[in-house]
């Protein structure tokens, strides 16, 4: 159970990498909240001043220009100085967190007048953001997640005759291949290394992205993980190889044998139609 949470947690999540999606979250947050909260006047907020009509409304609207803000700052200006391009779905989770943190301090600066009891604030400040913002917050992300489903990469990946794009961490495509083109793909460090053909030449191409991402973009391909550093195209496999209880992959035009680890060997037991018994 605590490996299948450990494997959950660490998985990429890719929902807010590029900065079209950081807009749509920014949008949806500012959007959503205005509206949600000059017309159901959640947590008695109409309550909290002395105001009324317009001034109430500029007020309530207020707390949700200085969400977006805030988020506009993190997302764009604090991510990219301190190199933040991708997330693990537990740091995505801490980094959610942080900006309610973040947004709790600003409110308390913006509209509080005595810090004397900055504990007792601080916590009163930190619930109603997290309320206040998990809603459209996570709204977004559903939509953001709607909108990656419609549009994911590798959707005519069964067509043979039909390009499909290699992303970067930061979801930006840096190359369009025939997937039955595609040999295998390396993990190198921070960076994978794409095998392929061209005009019957193999040739390498460097994309700085993980195994794991592009694992789950083309889950449902002929591409299919068969180790923590390699990724192979089944239909390239010429020839199934087992050595000393231990499964080696040949494929066309590639001299290197690829193999293939112990937790991967069921899978291509049932992938591979001749391995030798």
């Amino acid at each position: 159970m605590f490996t299948k949470l450990t494997s959950f947690f660490t998985q990429p999540f890719t929902l807010i990498n590029s900065p079209k999606q950081k807009l749509i979250l920014i949008g949806i947050c500012l959007g959503f909240g205005v509206l949600f909260t000059n017309v159901f006047i959640p947590f008695n907020v109409n309550q909290w001043e002395q105001d009324s009509g317009i001034n109430q409304f500029l007020r309530l609207t207020s707390y949700y220009f200085i969400i977006a803000i805030t988020l506009s700052f993190t997302q764009f200006i604090i991510r990219k100085l301190f190199k933040v391009y991708t997330f693990t779905i537990w740091r995505f989770i801490l980094w959610f967190f942080g900006e309610v943190v973040f947004i709790s301090v600003i409110y308390l600066f913006v509209y509080s007048d005595n810090l004397n009891s900055f504990g007792e604030l601080f916590m009163f400040s930190f619930r109603h953001t997290l309320l206040g913002i998990s809603i459209p917050y996570l709204l977004a992300l559903i939509i953001l997640a709607l909108i990656k489903s419609r549009d994911k990469i590798p959707k005519n990946q069964n067509k043979k005759t039909d390009l499909i794009g290699i992303p970067d961490e930061k979801g930006v495509v840096k190359i369009s291949l025939l997937l039955s083109n595609i040999l295998y793909i390396e993990s190198a460090d921070n960076y994978i290394e794409i095998y392929y053909l061209d005009e019957n030449l193999v040739k390498t191409t460097l994309i700085r992205n993980t195994l794991k991402t592009i694992e789950n973009l083309f889950k449902n391909s002929m591409l299919k993980r068969c180790h923590r550093s390699y990724i192979v195209n089944v239909e390239k496999i010429k020839l199934a190889e087992r050595k000393s209880g231990k499964l080696y992959l040949h494929l066309i035009n590639i001299k290197s044998v690829i193999p293939v680890s112990r937790n991967y060997i069921a899978a291509f037991n049932s992938i591979v139609s001749s391995i030798p018994k």
